[in-house]
């Protein structure tokens, strides 16, 4: 059976930034990053950010003509939406901040429309230059390039957990072993990170310029 999505009204050529470039067209963003789960108010965030909804009547937000998914919003002096790559758009400060990504797939099978808050969080998986194998294996959360947590050792695992690795296929051990145990970090990650905005912006997400 196809998976094609027929009668869905999308903007084939999208181009975020309207012609006068003082108005963009995005999804109402999610209140969390793509990365962590730091959610806070998005009509506070957008507000305080005097990036506003566009209205034709009273309390009825102008949507795209060719996507009611699509909303328009008008931005504050020196914002851009520059492009990323992969369908992939930043709605930028004019300090060059990422506040908001945008992702607009149109495709006929992958029809995407999201955006999210951004904080520049990032987790990597990371793994020791160790020329002499068990290699040790850990994840990091980093704010802004400055590592705020490390997690414990994932790799070398447990001599009762190497033994059992022996007997299963690479994709049974990743499966089974290696990813739950990635997924038992995410928790302790989200917390690293909600501990470091707690101490070094205190008055945020209650005052979302706090942090910007």
């Amino acid at each position: 059976m196809s998976s094609k999505r027929e009668g869905i009204a999308k903007i084939e050529n999208y181009e975020p930034l309207d012609p006068k470039g003082d108005a963009v067209w995005m999804p109402v963003p999610h209140a969390c990053t793509s990365v962590l789960d730091m959610c806070y108010d998005v009509e506070a965030a957008l507000s305080a950010w005097g990036v506003m909804p566009v209205y034709n009547e009273m309390f009825k937000q102008i949507m795209h003509p060719d996507d009611p998914k699509v909303g328009k919003f008008k931005l504050p002096s020196g914002w851009s939406v520059p492009y990323r790559g992969r369908l992939e758009w930043s709605l930028r400060d004019q300090n060059k901040r990422e506040r908001v990504r945008i992702y607009y797939e149109p495709g006929p099978y992958d029809y995407i429309v999201r955006s999210h808050l951004r904080i520049p969080f990032d987790i990597q998986t990371r793994i020791s230059k160790n020329s002499v194998p068990p290699k040790k294996w850990w994840m990091e959360v980093s704010h802004l390039g400055q590592v705020v947590y490390k997690s414990d050792v994932i790799r070398p695992f447990t001599k009762k957990v190497r033994k059992a690795r022996k007997k299963m296929s690479e994709s049974q051990f990743s499966v089974q072993v290696f990813l739950p145990t990635l997924h038992k970090l995410e928790a302790p990650l989200e917390e690293a990170a909600k501990t470091f905005l707690k101490k070094s912006f205190p008055d945020f997400p209650t005052d979302p310029n706090a942090y910007w």
